[in-house]
């Protein structure tokens, strides 16, 4: 009998700190205020940032100049700086030429991704990174939703599409049983409160 040859599929390969890339899209006090759970969201979303920052993943802050979007949270500055930030004036993350190049030039396969953006803006970066043949782990706990249509939407055609759908949580027990991470394995002292957090707001 003739065994089947077996062709690896680098989209069912798991997180590796080495070969990702994190980007927080619009991570803005105007959108976390008009978003529902703000708590919840906003402990998740600072959650995902400190792991990436524990696992030294290239992290993208993107950030549109939109004035009713707010200032960056000052939590993502504290960790990444100014150095990571991707100023955009209007439109989506991905549309934007020096924003997606801040993630591509960086050379790596996976990326990981939430957004602040209204409206379940996560789906349209997704869907857009994935077309560029990234594979798109959306990080849909610290990402903002709009409750509605729009959302299912959304979460249907990323799910088509094969993107994974995913929580900050998984993406840190992932990356924890793929490397290393750059504070010499102790990553989960770093957002242990808020795990402490996740867990009382679950």
């Amino acid at each position: 009998m003739v065994e089947p040859m077996l062709t690896h599929n680098r989209f069912a390969e798991r997180l590796r700190a080495d070969d990702a890339v994190l980007a927080i899209v619009d991570g803005q006090t105007g959108l976390l205020s008009m978003a529902t759970a703000t708590d919840a969201l906003r402990n998740n979303l600072i959650g995902l940032a400190r792991l990436g920052h524990a696992f030294g993943l290239p992290t993208v802050l993107g950030v549109c100049a939109d004035a009713a979007r707010g200032s960056l949270l000052t939590e993502l500055i504290d960790l990444f700086g100014q150095k990571a930030v991707s100023r955009r004036r209007k439109g989506g993350f991905w549309d934007d030429p020096a924003s997606r190049d801040a993630v591509l030039s960086r050379g790596r396969h996976h990326l990981i991704v939430a957004s602040l953006a209204p409206g379940f803006g996560v789906a349209p970066t997704a869907l857009a990174a994935r077309a560029d043949g990234l594979d798109v782990h959306v990080v849909l706990d610290a990402s903002a939703g709009s409750g509605d249509s729009a959302e299912r939407i959304g979460l249907a055609r990323m799910t088509a599409a094969g993107i994974h759908l995913t929580s900050w949580v998984a993406v840190l027990a992932e990356l924890g049983a793929t490397g290393m991470d750059n504070w010499g394995g102790n990553g989960t002292a770093a957002v242990r409160d808020n795990l402490d957090r996740y867990a009382a707001l679950r």
